[in-house]
């Protein structure tokens, strides 16, 4: 490898790889307002909601692993007397996350969390009042958070100045956020999207606009795809992507949709069925291959490389 550039995220794009499956499982996420500074451990932000740390660690212990990322307020989007909380909880079996978003005052989002994550009903009567409805369709978040790494600072806010002014998008209920943290800093700037957090990497703004719009060809953007974290397997993801490719934008649309999986530790079959709106149900069956893993820097601090695993397609059949 070349001598490193300032930036993790330079180094990555001269390399040939495949960032699929670069993005990991989460069962629950949670996106919340705080304001600014951020530090380098969220957790630790000048202004993050007392005691919700601990809720998290104590979430943790009991097994409900919470992904957690902070966006900054925005003034077209903010509400006084209140911070945006959006949780989703992942339904493996419906394809899909349950959504829920309140608006509700610092010092309740701690006990907000610790019920909404752990009880298998998330309306408890007690928050029930601080649910609103979602003003978008869909929310993106790209990361911003020069203090976790500079790349994702410098080449994400360049990223979301452009797209938040965007006049074609504005068009749309979309919400764009300026986030903390959400992995993967090798692939700045990085995009997440409520409520299927996908999550697409190493992006410019032609190619964002095109994927926040769903519009255009999908080979523009099909290798900027790090996949879903609603799969918990990377073979899965991988067997995703290869459905995009081939069905477009419209895969998104689709209700009826499932994943069946015969996996091994570096080897996969995964079975897709669905329901296109036109024409007669699909079945693909794909099958994909753990290979040699890329040794990338993780972040623009980084001295050493880390390896990073690779994926190979190596049939499709479909009927």
């Amino acid at each position: 490898m070349e001598t490193p550039s300032r930036y993790c995220s330079l180094d990555a794009q001269s390399i040939m790889h495949d960032i699929i499956g670069s993005i990991e499982y989460r069962p629950h996420q949670i996106f919340l307002e705080v304001p600014e500074p951020w530090d380098r451990t969220f957790s630790l932000s000048q202004h993050f909601p007392a005691h919700l740390a601990v809720v998290l660690k104590t979430l943790a212990k009991k097994g409900s692993l919470v992904s957690t990322s902070l966006f900054a307020p925005d003034p077209t989007y903010s509400q006084a007397g209140g911070w945006r909380l959006l949780y989703l909880r992942a339904k493996p079996e419906a394809l899909r996350y349950e959504t829920f978003e309140f608006v509700i005052p610092p010092e309740k989002i701690a006990a907000l969390v610790e019920q909404i994550v752990s009880a298998p009903d998330p309306l408890d009567a007690s928050f029930a009042d601080y649910r609103v409805a979602s003003q978008a369709s869909r929310d993106y978040f790209i990361c911003t958070h020069f203090r976790r790494d500079r790349c994702c600072g410098v080449f994400g806010n360049a990223l979301y100045e452009k797209l938040r002014k965007d006049p074609l998008i504005q068009k749309h209920k979309i919400r764009i956020f300026r986030s903390s943290h959400i992995g993967g800093h090798r692939y700045a700037p990085t995009l997440l999207e409520s409520p299927t957090l996908n999550c697409w990497g190493l992006l410019d703004a032609v190619r964002a606009q095109q994927i926040i719009l769903r519009e255009g060809p999908i080979e523009n953007v099909i290798d900027h795809y790090r996949g879903s974290a609603l799969f918990d397997s990377p073979f899965f993801q991988v067997a995703e992507r290869e459905i995009l490719r081939r069905q477009g934008w419209d895969w998104f649309q689709l209700e009826k949709r499932s994943f069946h999986g015969e996996l091994h530790n570096e080897h996969g079959i995964v079975t897709v069925h669905c329901s296109p709106a036109k024409g007669p149900q699909r079945r693909y069956t794909v099958e994909t291959y753990s290979t040699d893993p890329i040794r990338l820097r993780a972040n623009c601090d980084d001295d050493e490389t880390h390896a990073f695993p690779q994926y190979l397609l190596k049939s499709v059949e479909s009927s």
